[in-house]
C-alpha cells in the first residue's frame, strides 16, 4: 500500500521527491510542535472537516474524497506552504498530491482502527524531514545567474529611467521661459488599463472574470472556454473596454485551457 502511495505521488509531479513528500506528511501529522495526531484532528475540526477525517480512520478511502482546497484548509495553509518550500515545488502541487494521498495515508496509519501515539515503524525508513538537498529551488541552481544579479538588473533599469525623468524635469523650465507664446494644454489621453483574466474551477464548474479590449478577443476566449469545459459549465463574464491594452497573452492562454481542469484551481 505504501509503495502505491509513492507511485501516486510521482504521478502528481513530485517525481524523486515522492518518498520525501509522504515522509513530510507523516512527520507533520505526528509533529509535537503541532500537537501530534490530536492537533492534526483539531485543525480538520476547525476547518469543518472533522467528520470527513474520522471516516478515513481504520479504512481504505477511495479516490477523490478530498479536494485540494480542503487539504490546504485541514492540513494547514502554512504547513502546506512549508512542504512546498522544502520540496522546491509550487504549493498547488502539494495541495493536489496531498488531497489524493492524505486520506489513504491516514487509513494506513490507523489500520485496525487505532491511532498510534508516534510514527509507526514501517514509516521510519522514509527520508528525514530536515534533508537539506531539496530546500533550494532547482530553478535557481539551473539558471547559473546569481540571485543578487537577478535583482540588480531591473533595479539598474529603474534607476536609469528615474535619472532620465529627473533630467527632463530640470530642462522643462528653460523651455517654458524661452517662449512667450501661450499654448493651450493638450487634453490628456484616456488612461489605459491592463487586460486581465481570472478563472476558478469548482468541481468542473468554471467561473471566469476579466476585461479585454475588443469583442473579437472576448468571443475567441469564451468560445475556447466553452470548448475546453463545456458550454453548460462556464459562468461569469468578461467585459469589453476600448481603453484596455491588447492582451498579448490570449493565444497562450487559449492553448493552456485544457490543462486547467484540476478541481479547486
Amino acid at each position: 500500500m505504501l509503495d502505491a502511495l509513492f507511485r501516486q505521488a510521482e504521478q502528481f509531479g513530485l517525481g524523486s521527491n515522492a518518498r520525501r513528500f509522504i515522509g513530510l506528511l507523516v512527520d507533520t501529522i505526528f509533529s509535537d510542535r503541532l500537537g501530534g495526531f490530536a492537533g492534526f484532528q483539531e485543525r480538520f475540526e476547525r476547518a469543518g472537516l472533522g467528520s470527513l477525517l474520522q471516516s478515513w480512520i481504520g479504512t481504505t478511502p477511495g479516490d477523490n474524497v478530498l479536494q485540494p482546497d480542503q487539504f490546504s484548509a485541514g492540513f494547514g495553509q502554512q504547513e502546506s506552504s512549508r512542504l512546498a518550500h522544502l520540496l522546491g515545488v509550487p504549493p498547488a502541487t502539494v495541495n493536489l498530491a496531498g488531497a489524493a494521498i492524505l486520506p489513504k495515508l491516514v487509513g494506513l496509519l490507523s489500520s485496525g482502527g487505532g491511532i498510534p501515539a508516534s510514527i509507526p515503524a514501517q514509516f521510519a525508513s522514509l527520508p528525514a524531514p530536515a534533508q537539506p538537498s531539496v530546500v533550494r529551488a532547482p530553478q535557481a541552481r539551473a539558471s547559473g545567474i546569481p540571485g543578487w544579479l537577478k535583482w540588480s538588473i531591473p533595479m539598474l533599469i529603474l534607476l536609469g529611467l528615474l535619472l532620465f525623468a529627473f533630467r527632463a524635469c530640470r530642462h522643462e523650465p528653460a523651455a517654458t521661459f524661452a517662449s512667450t507664446k501661450t499654448t493651450p494644454a493638450a487634453t490628456p489621453p484616456a488612461a489605459q488599463a491592463n487586460a486581465r483574466f481570472g478563472l476558478e474551477n469548482n468541481g468542473g464548474r468554471i467561473t471566469v472574470n476579466g476585461q479585454l479590449a475588443s469583442d473579437a478577443d472576448r468571443t475567441r476566449l469564451m468560445d475556447a472556454l466553452n470548448t475546453a469545459f463545456g458550454a453548460g459549465n462556464v459562468g461569469g463574464d468578461i467585459t469589453v473596454d476600448a481603453n484596455t491594452l491588447s492582451a498579448g497573452w490570449i493565444d497562450k492562454l487559449i492553448a493552456l485551457l485544457p490543462e486547467l481542469k484540476a478541481a479547486g484551481l
